[in-house]
């Protein structure tokens, strides 16, 4: 416990805003759409886009009902390698949508 007249780090001070502010999952969405071609490869990522994470389920938009297909037989996959290329479990789901 701190003591008054103690210093806390900047590192703990905005974890613990980032916390309270729910900035967590926006971040995880930024650094996964960095990543997002090194994770599901280039052909992949021309026609697959992530969208936003909520509650654990990655929201994709898909170009069209043939790669919506193709998804659906590479969702375990790509659910694997997401989490393995961010180095924690954040997502167990995708959900797409075809626009």
């Amino acid at each position: 416990m701190r003591r008054k007249g103690d210093f806390e780090s900047i590192e703990v001070i905005l974890k613990r805003i980032i916390k309270k502010s729910n900035l967590t999952s926006k971040f995880l969405e930024e650094k996964l759409k960095k990543k997002w071609k090194k994770i599901v490869g280039e052909e992949i990522s021309k026609h697959i886009i992530p969208l936003q994470i909520k509650n654990k389920i990655l929201y994709i938009k898909i170009e069209n009902p043939i790669w919506n297909n193709e998804f659906n037989f590479l969702k375990k996959e790509i659910i694997e390698k997401v989490n393995l290329n961010m180095d924690k479990n954040i997502i167990k789901d995708i959900r797409s949508k075809i626009y």
